[in-house]
């Protein structure tokens, strides 16, 4: 299971790198006509092949190519500034500003009134979205209390939610674990070193305790943390035996993610990266989200708070890559944290940015007797919001294709 990596960075403009001409406006009428009748299909992750190139026998009017006889296979596209002359074209090693993308049949080439317009292709698969953008919508704390895990299945049912993260330690864990091999659902694993008890012996992980054998907080957490008071054995202890439990009741996760977003903090990921190697996990996420402008208003404290957890994040980015563990390619959820509504999903959604994003959602019924983030009405608002038709008709406008973590690998 090959882990993913990020995407090569794309100048603001790809469309005026170095010498290129500014394309015509016969260019521009060109490609939505090609695009509707089928001549770019894109569909995976990876460059492939070029597996049909259809009426490209002759070349009458071209300025800056003299012959093209053959097109057999290109697996990746460099920068292309000037073509003299082409006999036979069989590889091409990189695609210059556009990361990942596999295109299943080009035919398109016919359509172009100069071939020197190749050097655009880059510009033109960003520019008409050809280039994909894949969503993975995964619902957090399935197992935290009967009433969230109603939500969650229910959206899930609808099709709005594509993976779930079960935690270990919640009231119905276990059942909603069992329930999600049996439905044979996309399931990571949710690490908690915060709230509620552990899965250890109390005995053998004392520093992460309060005196009435509960987890810390996540507030004292991370101060005990800060003064040296947190063991780290007893940490990695304490993660070992969730995600022992996690494999014994569902199998592989397909990610993993925690609470508070513990696991990214700067003491915790040197511990958890290891661990995750060697149990082959694939992907973690990566809670790094843009600070704004978002398309909609939030608080100064939570701004902060996005801030310098992605800052955590970006940190354990690079320590969990050096470990061969991916992620997705962008995240989003943290700011439609508390701000959940049709309105402001649909702004995420408009902006959403090529290659893979996950979309981190807290759905879940009414539970008036909860903590207080438990018997937030923002949690019915996320799930009323992912069940809006709505949803399915911007993702239908804007070509975004919705998978899970499973269907990255």
């Amino acid at each position: 299971m090959p882990a993913s990596s990020s995407p090569t960075k794309r100048s603001a403009n790809p469309g005026t790198t170095g010498t290129r001409k500014p394309i015509s406006p016969m260019m521009i009428q060109i490609m939505p006509t090609a695009i509707r009748s089928g001549f770019f299909k894109v569909a995976g992750r990876e460059v492939g092949k070029v597996s049909k190139v259809s009426k490209v026998s002759k070349v009458s009017k071209v300025s800056k190519v003299s012959k093209v006889s053959k097109v057999s296979k290109v697996s990746k596209v460099s920068k292309v500034s000037k073509v003299s002359k082409v006999s036979k074209v069989s590889k091409v090693s990189k695609v210059s500003k556009v990361s990942k993308v596999s295109i299943q049949s080009l035919v398109i080439l016919h359509h172009l009134p100069y071939l020197q317009y190749v050097q655009y292709l880059p510009y033109l698969l960003v520019r008409y979205h050809i280039l994909m953008r894949r969503l993975v919508i995964t619902a957090d704390d399935l197992g935290i209390t009967s009433q969230r895990s109603h939500g969650i299945f229910q959206c899930i049912e609808q099709g709005a939610v594509t993976g779930v993260g079960i935690i270990a330690n919640g009231v119905q864990s276990a059942l909603d674990a069992r329930h999600a091999k049996e439905r044979d659902l996309a399931a990571g694993l949710h690490f908690n070193l915060t709230d509620g008890s552990a899965l250890s012996r109390h005995n053998d992980i004392g520093s992460l305790l309060s005196t009435d054998k509960y987890f810390l907080g996540d507030d004292t957490f991370r101060r005990m943390i800060g003064i040296g008071e947190i063991d780290r054995v007893h940490v990695e202890r304490e993660l070992r035996a969730q995600l022992q439990w996690f494999l014994d009741i569902y199998g592989q996760p397909t990610h993993v993610s925690s609470h508070r977003h513990i696991h990214v903090h700067p003491f915790i990921a040197p511990i958890l990266a290891p661990m995750l190697d060697r149990f082959a996990i694939a992907f973690v996420r990566i809670p790094s989200e843009p600070v704004p402008p978002f398309g909609y208003e939030i608080g100064e404290v939570q701004i902060r708070f996005i801030q310098g957890l992605s800052q955590d994040a970006e940190a354990a980015r690079t320590l969990f890559k050096a470990h061969g563990i991916g992620c997705t390619d962008h995240f989003r959820g943290l700011a439609l944290s508390g701000n959940a509504s049709q309105r402001n999903l649909r702004h995420i959604l408009s902006r959403l940015p090529e290659g893979s994003t996950e979309l981190m959602v807290h759905p879940g019924s009414m539970n008036p007797s909860g903590d207080p983030f438990e018997s937030d009405p923002q949690r019915q608002t996320e799930m009323q919001m992912l069940l809006n038709e709505a949803l399915r008709v911007d993702l239908a406008e804007r070509h975004i294709e919705l998978c899970s973590y499973a269907e990255l690998y």
